[in-house]
């Protein structure tokens, strides 16, 4: 709790408090009684240690200190920034126990320099150290700022004075002198935002950066690199990304991966001294490096667009039996270019190099190496073909002593590389509790050869490549582990034998340009093939992933293809040849089908959840296609033979054309589940086009925006015509009532449906033209209470009614259809993915009795859908059509309202929202009559459509946005934020209430216009933050009202268009404001009484400015609470009134106490200001000094 308390206020006390306001405009301010929040007055002193407060929490003018006196023990010692805070020089010094300064998403600014004391730590998300022009400071003494981002907006300089360590620094003007002191970054360096210039000095500095990137990508920044050093330490990827024509001197990539990277587009340069990568690599634009350093057994990709020129020294050697260094260019088949003059050392060897083109004078000879193609300038001497065999059992694969020159010898030999056939075989040393061959790193070799092991080898690598440049033959029941395995390019036709062993872990990529044959079946995690003829020979193809061609053709013949993602052959340069193949597609998730113009396939069968035939302006062929689970069909496809499945849903798409030459199967048995048939988009029809003869069996189907043609007859039996469809008939099919019977089971399940209330089971399971009843008769105990629903289901009114033991209805991801109303009983439990009240032209009403929906409700009515008590939906309420009737009930969402088409009329009803009321369509109406929509997230918004009109609107939560892309002003009645808010695009509000300790962002550019009342002060715990969108670029704010006084907030970027907006001396100018005026700032005491002198008072009845106290000067709001009492009155106890104003005349003269409190004890914002102040009676002049004084 915050409590501020003010002694007695006499006449000559108002004129004491007026000149001291005329004081200086900063002030120290001393922290006191161990750990507390910076919003407390109470922790705050004008001197160290001292007793009296000063009146307002710290501002931008006032220094910070933290001393002896600041009473931190070990159990009391941190200072927790619970609100923006604000001070000029912030100073940790001789606290015995060193403190904790913290936030939690609160931001600090300093507005002079730091010093922090050895041994505290800093845990402050945000600290910005902002301009004023004046040189600034940080002094550490080893203290880390790892709690968040640094800001460095000083435009004049700012300097180290020691070490530097942080999280994030990111700065956007002025200089920032390292001092040659060293810089440890948890995170990041940022030099590339904002609109000022901005230089570093980095002198002789160590940079240590552990995130991802030191950004110094602008014109805007200049860098002084010096001798300094930048160190990239732990981040997988750190990435220097530098601006054309700045200069580094040296930087080492000390982890797995590192970048280099000029992306300015133009051949300007970025220059180092020395850069070196331990990791993986890429170069990126144009760099010249007088000391390029790659390491072994790591890949190096140089930018196709860029030149990499070298000035000393390029090495990228390894030792004779040493790891591979591959070179590649960014993008395959582009060369990408290295520049060295003549002189210039050149020290490549073990390399294995792609796409890379070499020039300038020196000599480029790659000892030991592959030529991978497309390399120019380069000498490639010829090294020898040798076979290695793998000895000594369990080991990795990079340790020398398990390679020998013969099967079975000694180990010790070169670990193998793309010009070695590898031989693992019965001399290789396994045991059963030692098969083990792992790979730790990217590997290599010609042709592998897995045979006559008695224990049966595991191959191990994750997340390494493997990369075999010949044929494969792996040896049965061993297990093949391996992340990646590319079968690299080399001319020659390679085979892959399997004999049942598993490559299921694997991605594997097909680069051969010649052919890969399989020898037997096949079993693999993926296939990435972009190159050469992959031919099945008949055998069957197993992928736990899927299959992708880009380039080359397949040979599919009879194999069967069983995939467990994506089948892709949408590449112009890949040629498919599908025989008779089968392509059995199961995944439980949708997976796709993606083929080019004109390609022709055999049988493909989509087994799983979901299959889709991709999106493209194409016409595919197929002999027989058949979906087990839901389907979407796009482009155009002509298929022989279409099989659908009961129960399952298929999308058409709209701009697409299905031709059936032969059969639709899309038929249910007389009470099976129904089949769904849709549009793409809602209201656009798709095509079927089956000629006459063709056979069409479609029964219980639903359809919407289907049109058939052709000449075949489209005849769907008992199905529902859903809107829209032409070309079909739909024979009458009767409505019937249906009840649940038989206690727990599943909605699919006809044994649960009877025609009478606790009659026999086994009757239909529901359509869309019949009612459901669950009710006293349905069976349900304490144990066994669940209708599960496990396929999209249909009903036309759904009543749970009567049950003694309340059901629960569950579809978890699945849809539930209602075409009537709906009851629920109180007490059950619903819970679907999506609930469809479906249009059928007849108004609906929903009953809750209390329940809370678990699901996504869509309302699709086109007359009426009306509450009959109030409402909870738990996910998001879409309104798509017709109108929507509150009827004054309060309704719940804990996600969102989206209204995208009708009416809505919200009466006197209370929406509880918990993210975002979204009415920003112009095909809704709405009407807020009284209503009042209370938002409680975290991140809540409001999105309406220019002209609409709401009542009232809270904001709850921490952060609330009013306002979205509306075109013209919207009108409320009340607006109220309790937490950060902003306000976008044109609004106007009779009352505007704002929150003390938060900040509010206006639209920059547009207008937000107040009629009646207008809060927006802080108060002594804690200053209110109004500012524009845009820094420099003025919010409009027009204030109607008569009241526009206001105090403790910081103003900046505001235009006052209407009435003047006057902050008293509490406040602070961040300037450019307009026609808005500011006391001089005064952070000394404060009287929420001022300007009331009733030092000589004399009630009038005529007159309420005579008998009537106060407390506007205190600066409340319609939260804010008041209690007034009377001091030393004993007829007159206890609280007198409650009321921000009272008549005095009934309590008297004397001294009156208020306590005023700001918020709800107990929340993060809680303010206490109390004050007393004395009312004497008027004393009529004497007109004989001798008779006795009489007081009135």
């Amino acid at each position: 709790m915050t409590t501020q308390k003010h002694n007695f206020k006499y006449i000559f006390f108002f004129l004491m408090l007026f000149l001291f306001s005329v004081k200086g405009l900063a002030a120290n301010y001393y922290w006191v009684g161990g750990s507390g929040n910076w919003s407390d007055i109470n922790h705050w002193r004008t001197l160290s240690g001292g007793t009296a407060l000063p009146s307002v929490v710290p501002g931008p003018t006032d220094n910070v200190f933290f001393d002896s006196s600041s009473g931190f023990t070990e159990v009391s010692k941190t200072v927790t920034i619970n609100t923006m805070a604000n001070c000029r020089n912030i100073v940790f010094s001789e606290n015995v126990v060193p403190p904790v300064l913290s936030s939690n998403g609160k931001q600090l600014n300093i507005y002079g320099s730091s010093h922090w004391q050895a041994g505290m730590k800093v845990d402050v998300t945000y600290i910005y150290y902002r301009n004023t022009n004046t040189p600034k400071t940080i002094k550490s003494n080893g203290v880390s700022m790892t709690g968040g981002s640094i800001y460095f907006e000083e435009e004049t300089t700012l300097d180290l004075l020691d070490d530097f360590s942080a999280d994030t620094v990111l700065q956007t003007a002025g200089t920032f002198n390292t001092n040659s002191h060293s810089v440890k970054l948890l995170r990041d360096y940022y030099g590339n935002s904002g609109t000022k210039p901005r230089t570093i000095n980095m002198g002789s500095s160590d940079f240590y950066i552990s995130g991802n990137f030191f950004e110094a990508s602008s014109r805007l920044l200049t860098v002084s690199s010096g001798t300094s050093h930048i160190y990239f330490t732990e981040n997988p990827r750190g990435s220097l990304k530098g601006y054309q024509g700045q200069i580094y001197y040296n930087v080492t990539f000390e982890e797995v991966g590192g970048s280099l990277e000029n992306q300015q587009g133009t051949a300007d340069k970025i220059y180092y001294n020395r850069v070196e990568f331990k990791g993986n690599g890429y170069l990126l634009g144009n760099n010249q490096i007088s000391e390029l350093i790659l390491t072994p057994g790591k890949t190096y990709i140089f930018d196709s667009k860029g030149t990499q020129t070298i000035t000393s020294l390029f090495k990228a050697s390894s030792s004779d039996c040493g790891d591979w260094i591959t070179f590649k260019s960014s993008n395959a088949g582009r060369p990408a270019k290295i520049v060295a003059a003549s002189g210039v050392t050149i020290d490549v060897s073990r390399n294995i190099m792609e796409d890379i083109q070499a020039s300038g004078g020196a000599v480029f000879t790659a000892l030991q190496s592959i030529d991978n193609g497309n390399n120019t300038g380069w000498v490639f001497p010829a090294s020898t073909v040798q076979n290695l065999y793998w000895v000594g059992g369990n080991g990795n694969w990079d340790d020398i002593m398990h390679w020998s020159q013969t099967s079975g010898g000694s180990g010790g030999y070169c670990v193998p590389g793309p010009k070695d056939n590898v031989f693992v075989d019965g001399n290789s040393g396994f045991t059963a509790t030692g098969k083990t061959i792992t790979i730790t790193s990217t590997s290599y070799c010609r042709d592998i050869t897995f045979s006559g092991s008695g224990v049966p080898p595991i191959l191990n690598g994750n997340d390494v490549e493997l990369n075999i440049y010949g044929s494969s033959e792996w040896q049965r029941e061993m297990e093949v582990k391996i992340k990646y395995i590319y079968y690299r390019n080399a001319n020659t036709p390679k085979t892959i034998k399997s004999k049942g062993a598993s490559m299921a872990g694997a991605i594997i990529y097909f680069e051969e340009k010649t052919s890969i044959d399989l020898l037997d079946d096949f079993s693999g995690g993926g296939i990435l093939q972009s190159e050469g003829v992959f031919n099945t020979n008949n055998h069957s193809v197993k992928l736990l992933g899927g299959y992708t061609g880009t380039a080359g053709t397949i040979n599919m013949g009879s194999s069967d293809f069983y995939i467990n993602s994506n089948f892709d052959t949408s590449s112009s340069a890949l040629t498919l040849n599908s025989d008779t193949s089968h392509i059995h597609i199961a995944s439980p998730y949708p997976v796709s089908l993606k083929a080019y113009n004109n390609q022709i396939y055999y049988n493909v069968s989509f087994e799983g959840t979901e299959g889709i035939l991709a999106d493209g302006n194409i016409t595919v062929y197929y002999n027989r296609l058949e979906f087990k689970g839901n389907g979407s069909m796009y482009s155009n496809n002509q298929i022989k033979e279409l099989i659908l499945t009961v129960g399952k849903t298929y999308v058409l798409n709209v701009s697409g054309t299905q031709t059936i030459t032969s059969l639709l199967k899309a038929s249910s048995a007389g009470c099976g589940d129904w089949i769904t048939f849709k549009s793409s988009t809602a209201g656009k029809q798709a095509k079927i086009v089956a000629a006459s003869g063709v056979t069409i069996d479609v029964s219980r189907s639903i359809l919407q925006d289907i049109q058939a043609s052709g000449g075949a007859v489209f005849e769907a039996l008992h199905s529902m015509d859903n809107g829209n469809n032409t070309g079909w008939s739909f024979p009458i099919s009767a409505v019937q009532n249906l009840y649940w019977v038989g206690g727990e089971g599943n909605w699919n399940d006809s044994m649960h449906w009877s025609q009478t209330s606790g009659g026999i089971g086994g009757y239909c399971v529901p359509g869309p033209t019949d009612n459901v009843f669950v009710d006293v008769n349905s069976g349900f105990t304490a144990s066994g209470r669940r209708i599960s629903v496990t396929s999209d289901s249909y009903c036309r009114d759904l009543i749970f009614s009567g049950s003694g033991v309340a059901p629960t209805l569950r579809g978890d991801v699945k849809v539930l259809n209602i075409y009537g109303s709906s009851q629920w009983q109180a007490g059950m439990l619903i819970n679907f993915n999506h609930i469809y009240y479906r249009n059928t032209n007849v108004p609906k009403t929903i009953k809750s009795n209390g329940v809370s929906i678990l699901s996504h409700v869509f309302f699709e009515e086109e007359t009426s859908i009306s509450l009959l008590d109030n409402l909870f939906v738990s996910g998001r309420l879409f309104q798509k059509a017709g109108t929507w009737n509150s009827n004054n009930h309060s309704v719940t969402l804990s996600n969102s309202y989206q209204g995208i088409s009708g009416t809505i009329n919200m009466g006197s009803s209370d929406f509880y929202i918990s993210s975002e009321f979204n009415a920003s369509y112009s095909a809704l109406t709405l009407n807020s009559g009284t209503s009042h929509v209370h938002f409680s997230g975290t991140f809540s918004l409001l999105a309406p459509y220019a002209g609409q009109t709401y009542y009232n609107v809270s904001f709850e939560g921490a952060d609330g946005t009013l306002g979205s892309s509306q075109t013209g002003t919207v009108l409320y009645n009340q607006v109220m934020f309790k937490g950060n808010g902003r306000m976008v695009k044109d609004n106007e509000m009779k009352e505007l209430i704002l929150a003390p300790g938060k900040i509010y962002t206006l639209d920059a550019g547009t207008t937000q216009i107040v009629t009646d009342h207008l809060y927006t002060s802080g108060n002594s715990c804690f200053v209110l933050f109004l500012k524009s969108s845009l820094a420099g670029v003025k919010a409009n704010l027009n204030l109607k009202a008569d009241f526009n006084n206001f105090d403790f907030a910081n103003v900046t970027d505001i235009n006052a268009l209407g009435r003047p907006l006057n902050f008293g001396s509490k406040s602070t100018d961040a300037g450019n404001n307009t026609n808005v005026t500011f006391e001089a700032y005064d952070p000394g005491a404060f009287s929420g009484f001022d300007g009331q002198d009733w030092s000589v008072s004399k009630f009038k009845d005529s007159d309420p400015a005579t008998y009537t106290l106060s407390a506007a000067g205190f600066y409340g709001n319609p939260s804010t609470t008041y209690e007034w009492t009377k001091t030393g009155d004993p007829i007159h106890t206890g609280i007198i009134a409650t009321t921000s104003t009272i008549d005095m005349r009934p309590f008297g003269y004397g001294t009156y106490h208020i306590k005023v409190t700001y918020s709800s004890p107990g929340s993060s914002d809680y303010c206490v200001v109390e004050e007393r102040i004395l009312v004497k009676s008027f004393v009529p002049s004497m007109i004989n000094p001798g008779l006795p004084v009489r007081n009135y």
